[in-house]
């Protein structure tokens, strides 16, 4: 196993035992918890490892 593959793994749990849900780009759902984790989510400037993606609860009055 590389170095990468030991810190992704590292990553990779530690994320999940904070709750992130962890996808992969091809098969996203945004909507499947309130916190996913993205894997090589793109950007202009090339893919990122992690996209956090937060759904903050909203007060609807």
């Amino acid at each position: 196993m590389t170095p990468e593959q030991k810190a992704r793994e590292a990553i990779d749990q530690r994320l999940a035992q904070a709750g992130w849900i962890l996808q992969d780009m091809r098969q996203i759902n945004p909507m499947a918890g309130p916190g996913v984790a993205v894997l090589e989510f793109p950007t202009s400037t090339g893919p990122v490892d992690y996209a956090l993606l937060w759904m903050a609860p909203r007060l609807v009055l």
